[in-house]
C-alpha cells in the first residue's frame, strides 16, 4: 500500500534527481490496452497510438552495477513505445509492431482488433539514453525505448 504520509513528510531538500536507468535489452510486456490520444505539433492535432511497455526482466547486455543502482526492474514504471498514426508510414510501423514484434495474426483482422490482442504480449525493449535540454536551459538525459523487436 502505498503511504502518501511518509511521501509528502519527506523534505523537499532531501529529494533528488534520479539517475537515467541503464541501457540496454529488456524483456517486457504490455500492460493495458493501448491509448490513443491526439498532441499538437507544428499547430495540428496529430493522432498517437500509444504502448504501456512494463519491463520485466534485464537482459545480459544491461550493466549490472548501474542496474543495481536502480533495484528491481519489475519495480519500474511502464515506458510508452508510441506510434504517430497519421502518415501511411505511421499506421505501416505500428502494424509491424503488431504483427512482427508481437507475433499476432493479422489475418482479417482491423488495426482495432489487433490493439485488442496486445495486453499481455511480450516484447524486447532497448532503452537507450537520449539527451535533452530542460526548462531551465541545462542537459539532462532521459531513457526512453530506442528500438522494439520479438521476445
Amino acid at each position: 500500500m502505498v503511504d502518501f504520509t511518509q511521501i509528502l513528510t519527506t523534505k523537499a531538500d532531501a529529494v533528488e534527481k534520479p539517475k537515467p536507468r541503464p541501457v540496454g535489452s529488456y524483456l517486457a510486456s504490455i500492460v493495458g490496452m493501448p491509448s490513443q490520444k491526439t498532441v499538437q505539433s507544428q499547430g495540428e492535432e496529430k493522432p498517437i497510438i500509444s504502448f504501456s511497455c512494463k519491463v520485466m526482466s534485464a537482459g545480459s547486455d544491461v550493466d549490472q552495477d548501474d542496474l543495481f543502482v536502480h533495484g528491481e526492474v519489475h519495480t519500474w514504471p511502464p515506458y510508452k513505445k508510441d506510434f504517430w498514426v497519421d502518415t501511411p508510414e505511421g499506421q505501416y510501423a505500428l502494424k509491424r509492431f503488431l504483427t512482427e514484434t508481437l507475433d499476432l495474426d493479422p489475418k482479417g483482422k482491423t488495426m482495432a482488433e489487433l490493439l485488442a490482442e496486445s495486453p499481455g504480449k511480450q516484447l524486447t525493449i532497448v532503452l537507450k539514453h537520449r539527451p535533452f535540454v530542460n526548462r531551465d536551459g541545462e542537459a539532462e538525459i532521459s531513457t526512453e525505448i530506442g528500438s522494439t523487436a520479438k521476445a
